[in-house]
């Protein structure tokens, strides 16, 4: 091969690898390139805080026995007040009359003045009684009977459901607490054939019942003398979402005593 020869495939050689760097080298700092932009890119905005509430369990109260068509009752008040940064807000609706019941869900309001639904809080269900027939949600409290020093449930309660309102002050006032109460319907009193219903209980204000009223009430007829514990806990199955749940459980001490055929109770104090 001549000289001349040699020198001209040099020179191919050395373009092609120039073409080869140039195509790829290239393409290397577009790439590395991208990749900074992505590694400095802002991150996304975080969602705004959700405003949840958060059901207290007060202790319950009025504690009596009343014997009413030959059972012996222990009656008591129960009240749940709303301490959160928002409000417990359901809402329910049904297709059509033919559903027996309205499914509910949450509704959570966030910082932003936005709202999300959360779906499995439970139900609406028409609940007729000798004095007033309305609409009552389901689960919401429960009431327990427990041998004293156990957590093991020896009777259990037979709650009707609730109908959820903002019916009390609470005291001392939660931070946040709105002025006046917003949840005061009557939760479709009289109407079997609403389609759909929204119930709740707004900050710094709760829900409470009297004894016997809606079945406020646990059967001890068959309940040996001896001393007990009565709970009361909201939000047992955590169907409703809360910023703080280690408060959803408060009780009471008692004993309950049997002379006569006649059932009485002494109060002892908290547990």
């Amino acid at each position: 091969m001549g000289r001349d020869t040699l020198r001209h495939v040099n020179d191919l050689e050395c373009q092609c690898l120039w073409r080869t760097w140039s195509r790829w080298g290239a393409a290397g700092l577009v790439i590395t390139i991208g990749l900074a932009a992505v590694a400095t890119a802002a991150p996304p905005p975080a969602r705004p805080a959700e405003l949840l509430p958060d059901l207290v369990q007060e202790s319950p109260q009025t504690i009596g026995v009343s014997r009413v068509r030959g059972r012996d009752l222990l009656g008591f008040r129960s009240a749940v007040y709303n301490a959160g940064n928002g409000p417990l807000i359901i809402e329910a609706r049904r297709s059509s009359t033919r559903v027996r019941d309205m499914a509910a869900v949450q509704v959570i309001r966030r910082a932003d003045g936005a709202t999300q639904t959360v779906a499995g809080g439970g139900f609406l269900r028409y609940v007729r009684s000798p004095d007033h027939s309305h609409w009552h949600f389901f689960p919401f409290e429960r009431y327990e009977l427990r041998r004293e020093g156990s957590r093991v449930r020896l009777v259990r309660d037979r709650k009707s459901g609730f109908c959820l309102g903002d019916r009390y002050r609470a005291e001392p006032r939660p931070s946040g607490t709105v002025d006046a109460p917003v949840y005061v319907g009557r939760c479709g009193l009289g109407a079997p054939t609403r389609l759909k219903l929204r119930e709740g209980i707004s900050v710094g204000w709760g829900d409470d019942y009297p004894a016997y009223l809606d079945d406020q009430h646990i059967d001890v007829t068959d309940v040996p003398p001896g001393r007990y514990v009565l709970v009361h806990i909201v939000n047992a199955s955590r169907r409703i979402r809360e910023r703080d749940y280690s408060n959803n459980e408060a009780s009471r001490r008692i004993e309950l005593r049997r002379a006569n055929g006649r059932v009485t109770v002494r109060i002892l104090g908290p547990r």
